[in-house]
C-alpha cells in the first residue's frame, strides 16, 4: 500500500475511534518505515492508552532518538525529561 494512503487509513480509524484496527495498521506501516515519527507518535499514544506505558515509552523513545523535523519544541522538552538527549 502506497506510504500516504496508508497514513490517511490509519487518521481514518482513529477518528472511527477504530483504536485495534488503527493499531495493527501502525504496525504494519512501522514495518516498512520504522523511524516514520508520525507512526511512532500515534503507536505510543495507542499504546499508552491502551495501558501498556513501557510500549509506550519505548516509541516515544525512538522519537525523541530521531533527527527529524517532526519534532516540536514541546517534545524536544518532553525527551529531555524522559531522559533521552536529542
Amino acid at each position: 500500500m502506497d506510504k500516504v494512503l496508508a497514513e490517511y487509513e490509519i487518521q481514518l480509524l482513529l477518528q472511527l475511534n477504530k483504536m485495534d484496527e488503527a493499531m495493527s495498521q501502525i504496525n504494519e506501516a512501522l514495518a516498512n518505515d520504522p523511524n516514520n515519527t508520525g507512526l511512532l507518535l500515534r503507536s505510543g499514544y495507542l499504546k499508552e492508552q491502551a495501558g501498556d506505558l513501557d510500549g509506550a515509552l519505548v516509541d516515544y523513545k525512538k522519537i525523541c532518538g530521531s533527527r527529524s523535523e517532526f519534532l516540536s519544541r514541546q517534545l524536544l522538552y518532553w525527551c529531555t525529561f524522559v531522559g533521552t538527549s536529542y
